[in-house]
């Protein structure tokens, strides 16, 4: 289907969540995570780039939570030239947390889903007819060859989910209509907590045979938002024998001594998962 990546018999829309702003404050020191917009900006702008110059999955769609003040219009030199990619901006406000999870709100997965419901919203490409599914990855997080890893994914599918003991919230998608609504309806319920809220979320019963369990997929290197720890693969439910996809990581790599050291961090972290995968 042009404009949207398609998958069997299902279109996706790819929805990127992004603020380079931190809009929560409230956390601890020692888990404040990225506060740094200079360096959350260069994960944002580094992924953001390869999305838009990647053929497989280019008219993705950027939500930025911090306004047109910060990314400096749709193409702003902060996140970069993004022309094959759908902006949808916004600031963050308590008039919006208010109007999406009914009340004001501290936690950093609910201000997410305040960008998911304005994305949701107001984004071209997810209320498309054709789409089915939409799949919100955050944007720090570039995943090479991705239609790969959802090449079971049909019409049927209800839920998209990563694996691990707990729901994750790094990527996540639904059937577009009432799943995405019950899946990112604001507040979360167990203490505003994506990930306690989501495993019970995509575990029910209905779901049992209408969910796609995600493979590892690796990454081009990044932190997390939340604890600022190095990621080089997303957790999956099981092997991906992705080594294609590794390849294509290594050559979207720069060639600069900032850009080698985040290779051999990759490497070092790629090891360590593998080590604790193998030894349970």
């Amino acid at each position: 289907m042009s404009g949207l990546p398609a998958v069997n018999d299902a279109c996706v829309a790819l929805l990127l969540t992004v603020s380079p702003v931190r809009t929560t404050q409230y956390l601890q020191p020692k888990t404040q995570g990225m506060q740094s917009v200079d360096k959350r900006l260069r994960y944002y702008r580094r992924s953001l780039a390869q999305w838009n110059a990647d053929d497989a999955t280019v008219h993705a769609v950027v939500v930025v939570s911090s306004g047109r003040d910060t990314v400096g219009g749709p193409c702003g030199p902060e996140l970069g030239q993004l022309s094959r990619l759908e902006l949808v901006t916004f600031e963050h406000s308590r008039q919006l947390e208010q109007r999406y999870c009914g009340n004001v709100t501290e936690f950093m997965g609910e201000h997410e889903l305040v960008a998911i419901a304005v994305a949701m919203r107001h984004s071209k490409r997810i209320n498309a007819r054709r789409t089915t599914h939409v799949l919100k990855l955050t944007g720090r997080y570039y995943v090479p060859r991705l239609p790969a890893h959802l090449r079971l994914l049909h019409r049927g599918t209800d839920v998209i989910r990563q694996g691990g003991r707990i729901g994750q919230c790094m990527v996540m998608g639904c059937k577009r209509g009432s799943v995405c609504r019950q899946l990112w309806e604001c507040p979360y319920e167990f203490f505003g907590h994506c990930e306690a809220t989501q495993a019970r979320r995509m575990n029910e019963s209905r779901f049992d045979q209408t969910s796609l369990l995600l493979p590892w997929m690796p990454v081009l290197y990044t932190a997390t938002g939340s604890g600022n720890e190095a990621v080089a693969e997303i957790e999956g439910g099981g092997a991906s024998g992705n080594q294609l996809s590794r390849q294509l990581l290594g050559k979207v790599m720069n060639a600069s001594v900032d850009f080698l050291e985040d290779l051999r961090r990759v490497r070092r972290v790629s090891r360590a998962q593998y080590r604790r995968r193998a030894h349970g």
